[in-house]
């Protein structure tokens, strides 16, 4: 069965939903690619102040930070997780 198309009013309605599918799978891409991170979402607004909303760590070791303050659609786009209609202009 084929997921369901979500466009710009999802996106609207269920941000946390949409954001959260879209680090999964940019996660599932980066595993596939054989890269060793994931992205993680900011647990907290300590986490969130210092690391920014999203952050890449190790695979194998999580606390080691890869790279912080990360922009989560710019990677998504970069990995190729963005479908269609989630670009910007699409």
């Amino acid at each position: 069965m084929k997921p369901p198309q979500l466009g710009k009013a999802a996106d609207m309605t269920f941000p946390g939903r949409t954001r959260f599918a879209l680090s999964h799978r940019v996660n599932l891409l980066l595993a596939a690619s054989g890269a060793a991170m994931r992205i993680i979402s900011a647990r907290n607004p300590a986490e969130r102040e210092t690391l920014g909303d999203y952050f890449l760590v190790d695979a194998h070791k999580r606390h080691i930070i890869v790279r912080d303050h990360v922009d989560l659609d710019r990677l998504a786009d970069e990995v190729g997780a963005l479908r269609p209609e989630e670009k910007s202009g699409g």
